[in-house]
């Protein structure tokens, strides 16, 4: 379940993307679930990565294990019929877990948002599509760029456990349209413990 043996080093410099990818592919393929990420700043200059069903991913702790996004925007990604941009994204997809680990936007000034779930077949991001459940984000450090990012969004999901995360926008005046945690419609939301800044 490790990135590391897929290729992915963590030295901040060589693009983890697609390492990351094929251990997320590997583990919905064999069944493990379990997708891990040792201490180490982990370059995503890829987009976006897509969590699969049934996959949780987890590094050593908040600033232990770092995502670091890569400059600018993302390039959309379809996901399940949905148009995404976000570091870490389930997309219709139940059982997704995101837990102890840094997603670090400032760095590069990353233009998209650290986590999303959002609904599969949904062309318009309205109240159409199949949706996630049973996910969540525990223990995160969520660093976002001054811009306009949701750093936790959740689309209409159900059964959400949102729990001592850290979320730093960055924005230093209140001109940016950023949210830390939006959860749009959805029910059985647990939001507790968390620090925004």
């Amino acid at each position: 379940g490790s990135v590391t043996v897929y290729g992915a080093t963590g030295d901040g410099v060589t693009d983890a993307y697609s390492y990351i990818a094929s251990a997320l592919s590997a583990a919905s393929a064999l069944g493990c679930g379990l997708v891990l990420l040792p201490a180490g700043r982990f370059l995503n200059d890829g987009g976006c990565l897509s969590i699969p069903e049934g996959v949780t991913i987890q590094g050593q702790g908040k600033g232990v294990t770092t995502i670091v996004g890569g400059t600018g925007t993302y390039p959309a990604l379809d996901v399940n019929g949905t148009e995404v941009s976000a570091t870490l994204v389930a997309v219709g997809c139940d059982h997704v877990t995101i837990r102890d680990l840094t997603i670090d936007h400032q760095t590069n000034g990353t233009l998209a948002n650290p986590i999303a779930f959002m609904p599969a077949s949904n062309t318009t991001h309205d109240l159409a599509g199949t949706v996630c459940s049973d996910v969540a984000v525990i223990d995160c450090e969520l660093l976002g760029h001054e811009s306009h990012q949701y750093m936790i969004l959740s689309l209409r999901s159900q059964r959400v456990d949102i729990r001592g995360n850290t979320l730093d926008g960055a924005c230093v005046a209140y001109s940016e349209d950023q949210n830390a945690i939006e959860i749009f419609g959805g029910y059985d939301v647990t939001i507790i413990g968390n620090k925004v800044r």
